[in-house]
C-alpha cells in the first residue's frame, strides 16, 4: 500500500487522530504487561494505514509522542520500584 491509496481512507488530519488513539491504547496496553498481547497485535495492524496516510510532519509527531509516552511509562515504572524498594 502506498501513500496515495492509504489517503483514500483518511484525511492527513484524520489519519493523525486515528494514529494517536492507537499509540495511546498501545502505551495503556504496555503499561498493564500486555504488549505483546493478540490485542496489542490487532492495534498495530491497524495503525498501517494512517501511518501511510500521514505526511513526513505528522509521522514526526507521532513518533515524538511515542518517545513521549515511553520515557512516561518508563519513569513510572522506574518511580515505582524505588518506592518498592525503598
Amino acid at each position: 500500500m502506498n501513500q496515495a491509496y492509504a489517503r483514500t481512507f483518511y484525511t492527513e488530519e484524520e489519519a493523525e487522530v486515528e494514529f494517536e488513539k492507537r499509540i495511546r491504547a498501545l502505551a495503556a496496553l504496555d503499561a498493564e504487561g500486555k504488549n505483546e498481547s493478540s490485542e496489542a497485535d490487532e492495534i498495530r495492524e491497524e495503525m498501517d494505514v494512517p501511518w501511510l496516510a500521514m505526511s513526513d510532519a505528522g509521522q514526526r509527531r507521532m513518533r515524538r509522542l511515542s518517545d513521549s509516552l515511553q520515557r512516561a511509562a518508563e519513569a513510572k515504572a522506574a518511580r515505582q520500584e524505588e518506592e518498592e524498594n525503598g
